[in-house]
C-alpha cells in the first residue's frame, strides 16, 4: 500500500487527469465533429432556432436549447395559444436558463457559454467517475468506466447546450 501511495505522489499533477481528459476530448471532438458536419450538410432547420446559435451548430443548438434560450431571454410563460394547443416552457429547470441569462447580461453569446459550461461539467463528471471507480475497484475498471460513459450514446447530450452535462458534473 505504501508503494502505491508513493507512485501516486510521484505522478505529475495532471497524471490522474490523463484518462478522463483523453476520453472527454476524444468523445467531444467526435460528437461535435459529427454534429457540425451534419448541420452543414442539412442546413439550418426550418423550425425555430435562436439567432445566437450558428448555422454550423444547428444540430447541437436546436430542440430544447431553443426553449432554454427563450427562457433566458423572456422568462417562463404559459401560452395557451390557439384552441387545442398549449405551448409552455415551465417544464424546464431553471439552472441552464440562469447561466444563459448571466451570459446575456455580460454581453456574451448564451449558446457558447452554455455549451462550454455543459462540456466542462461533463469533464468534471468523468474525472469524478474515474476517481471514485479507481478508489473502489482498480485503475483498469476506472479506465473502462470512464470511456464507457464518455462514448455512451446518451453522452451526446453533454455536447449540446443541455442540462445533462451539468447534472452529471454536479
Amino acid at each position: 500500500m505504501a508503494g502505491a501511495t508513493t507512485r501516486l505522489r510521484a505522478l505529475p499533477w495532471w497524471g490522474w487527469l490523463a484518462v478522463p481528459l483523453a476520453a472527454w476530448l476524444a468523445s467531444r471532438l467526435f460528437v461535435t465533429g459529427l454534429g457540425v458536419m451534419w448541420s452543414v450538410l442539412l442546413g439550418r432547420p426550418e423550425v425555430a432556432l435562436d439567432p445566437s446559435v450558428p448555422e454550423s451548430f444547428s444540430l447541437l443548438g436546436s430542440w430544447d436549447t431553443t426553449w432554454y434560450l427563450d427562457i433566458a431571454h423572456r422568462g417562463y410563460a404559459f401560452d395557451v395559444g390557439q384552441v387545442g394547443q398549449v405551448f409552455t416552457n415551465v417544464a424546464f429547470f431553471p439552472m441552464l436558463p440562469l447561466i444563459m441569462w448571466a451570459a446575456i447580461s455580460l454581453g456574451l453569446n448564451p449558446f457558447w457559454v452554455s455549451l462550454a459550461v455543459g462540456n466542462g461539467m461533463f469533464l468534471v463528471a468523468l474525472v469524478a467517475l474515474f476517481a471514485i471507480t479507481k478508489s473502489r475497484f482498480n485503475r483498469g475498471m476506472a479506465v473502462r468506466a470512464t470511456w464507457v460513459l464518455a462514448l455512451a450514446p446518451p453522452a451526446i447530450a453533454a455536447s449540446m447546450a443541455y442540462t445533462e452535462g451539468i447534472a452529471l458534473g454536479l
